[in-house]
């Protein structure tokens, strides 16, 4: 390809990368003299008219995206058999090359690309364009560390036409929301969804959700929740836990219901991590991220340089200030004048919450969050409040507090505030939810897990246990039974084979055979399967039975056809009143098709019916054969 022209505008220059729908060349506009990236499809892609024309419609559809954090797209067209896109040219890194490198990101950077990718997410979304395929091989980062979303118009209507899950996109898979890996309508929450699994995997380095299969991942985006251990939500701050679990709802009436609500949470979590150094892990980030900016417009970036000088001439006058000062002191010295101590300006106070009725772990993380901490705790009786919990703090709730200073707590004097956990494995989840709040504890970590005893929805563990002693207030975990674990199969196609080996395939998937009916096909060979239920790539449950529709043998059918034969015979004038009977003899066996009483002189006419190559018709007057006669087609 390389020195080609396309349309005779795009010379190509050099191959640049390449993914499973396309190849990516770096190119030169010669009408605008500029250096562009021209992506040109697969010859697999372009042999399907459906998806050519949503690619034109849907690549056309994203060009008029214009936002920071969006890879622009510059012109959609044709030249012969090849299909491609001309769009801005990303000097940098896929996400996918960074995280394989770099990851676990620190806390920090995972949010500024999340923010970056929720910017141009909610750009997108406001033009009706959803991206559908949101995973961090369709994401950049550029020199500058900027992020840039790829592939609006090309992932959006491959999704739309040629994806199921056949296709080898264990790529995409591991990215899928709920509904994508249903075959759902999908919508701007499922790009939000996908969004989640990409920060989860900044995080930990890895995705959430792995299999052997296609299949087996995006059974698992649909049944199980993402796995936050303990030591993760001890590790991050509970803001960036709540994003998690909000993005990554099954439900998506469940979800962040717009981009720009994730870009605030994310950006109220960056706030906190910038209140409490514990949290920004910023030292220990790698040179990938050293351009990376939290202020992803120019407008917050030009503010950001005017306030980094604002800053420095404080500074400068701060020094200033202090060398006045020294002067006037070594003065006052020489004078043997007595100087008093300099008061600093009074710390930044902050109103004191309400802690009382919360248990101490819970007061010490609100406190913290706020700048101050435990300074000494007390115990107190209090009958109107549970052991173990808070009934009084000084200072009082609403009291101005400068920050950095400690908060005395009193706790309802108890037997160490232990309290016996009620049992609730065997109880359904709603139940013991209620009676667990009901004892004063929280619910804490909700897993699920697969039972051959335990019916679904019920407790099948709990930690702590039941009946055991435990300070109130503290967090139960609990154990969900999803019932048995329900294998699934793809059902393959099954046409054009004879029934016999279907049956034999059958077999080895664990499939039974169901009802096999016989159909007239001149366009399939007599004995094979043409009509399948359920469906070829259904997935369907281990044991279940699948019928067939078989072209019928066309020479047993021409041998089972009915055909018609009239029978006449007359009755001679010198008869008396009598009894006349036909006998019919053919495929089906040897029967009367006939009986009826006759004068003398009548003619008897009648039509009957019968099958095979051949047949015997018999007439018989009161018993004694008076005709015969073999008819043949």
């Amino acid at each position: 390809m390389v020195g080609t022209v396309l349309s005779g505008r795009y010379e190509i220059l050099e191959k640049v990368g390449e993914g499973g729908m396309s190849v990516v060349y770096k190119a030169r506009d010669r009408v605008l003299n500029r250096i562009v990236a021209v992506k040109i499809l697969r010859e697999q892609l372009t042999g399907d008219e459906n998806f050519i024309r949503a690619f034109h419609r849907e690549a056309q559809a994203a060009a008029s995206l214009s936002h920071p954090n969006i890879v622009s797209i510059y012109d959609v067209g044709q030249d012969a058999d090849k299909h491609f896109i001309v769009m801005e040219l990303i000097e940098g890194k896929h996400l996918k090359d960074i995280i394989r490198q770099e990851a676990p990101f620190p806390i920090k950077q995972s949010l500024i690309i999340t923010r970056q990718i929720c910017d141009a997410l909610s750009h997108a979304h406001q033009k009706n364009i959803i991206h559908c395929d949101i995973k961090p091989h369709n994401i950049l980062i550029n020199e500058d560390g900027r992020v840039k979303v790829a592939d609006f118009g090309i992932a959006r209507a491959v999704n739309s036409v040629t994806m199921n899950l056949s296709d080898g996109i264990m790529g995409s898979v591991l990215y899928f929301s709920p509904e994508q890996a249903q075959q759902e309508t999908l919508n701007r929450t499922s790009d939000i969804y996908s969004l989640g699994i990409v920060l989860y995997e900044m995080l930990m380095g890895n995705v959430p959700f792995s299999g052997e299969n296609p299949i087996a991942i995006a059974l698992k985006h649909v049944r199980e929740d993402i796995p936050i251990t303990d030591e993760m939500a001890n590790r991050w701050p509970k803001e960036l836990i709540n994003i998690l679990h909000r993005a990554l709802e099954k439900n998506p009436d469940d979800r962040y219901q717009s981009a720009q609500q994730m870009a605030r949470d994310v950006s109220t979590c960056l706030d906190k991590i910038a209140r409490n150094p514990k949290w920004d892990d910023e030292a220990n980030q790698t040179a990938v991220f050293a351009g990376l900016n939290p202020n992803e417009t120019e407008e917050e970036e030009l503010a950001l340089r005017r306030h980094r000088r604002e800053k420095s001439v404080k500074k400068t006058g701060s020094r200033k200030h202090k060398i006045g000062i020294a002067a006037i002191l070594l003065i006052a010295m020489s004078l043997g004048i007595f100087i008093g101590l300099w008061k600093f300006a009074p710390a930044q106070s902050v109103e004191m919450p309400k802690l009382i009725g919360e248990t101490v772990k819970d007061a010490q993380g609100t406190l913290e969050d706020i700048g101050l901490e435990v300074n000494d705790i007390k115990e107190k009786e209090d009958q109107d409040f549970p052991p173990g919990v808070i009934v009084d703090q000084e200072p009082s709730e609403g009291t101005k507090i400068g920050k950095g200073k400690g908060v005395t707590l009193f706790v309802n004097k108890s037997d160490g505030g232990l309290v016996q956990v009620p049992s609730v494995v065997g109880k359904t989840l709603e139940d013991a939810e209620r009676l667990l709040e009901e004892a004063g504890f929280q619910i804490g970590n909700e897993t699920n897990a697969y039972s051959e005893d335990i019916p679904e929805d019920e407790v099948m563990a709990q930690n702590p246990r039941g009946r055991t002693q435990v300070g109130y207030g503290e967090k139960i975990d609990l154990v969900i039974s999803m019932g048995k674990e329900i294998e699934t199969v793809v059902v393959p196609d099954f046409t054009d084979q004879t029934v016999e080996q279907a049956k034999q395939r059958l077999a080895s998937l664990n499939l039974e055979l169901g009802k096999v009916e016989e159909q007239e096909n001149d366009h399939v060979n007599s004995g094979l399967i043409f009509k399948q239920r359920p469906g070829k790539e259904m997935i369907v449950e281990a044991g279940s039975t699948v019928d067939f529709v078989v072209s019928a043998d066309r020479e047993q059918e021409q041998e089972n056809r009915v055909r018609t034969y009239t029978v006449k015979y007359k009755l001679p004038e010198s008869a008396v009143e009598s009894k006349v009977d036909i006998i019919l003899k053919d495929l089906r066996g040897t029967r009367t098709v006939y009986t009826g009483s006759h004068s003398p002189g009548d003619v008897l006419e009648e039509t009957i019916k019968w099958e095979g190559q051949q047949a015997l018709v018999q007439v018989l007057v009161n018993g004694s054969v008076v005709a015969e006669e073999i008819i043949t087609p």
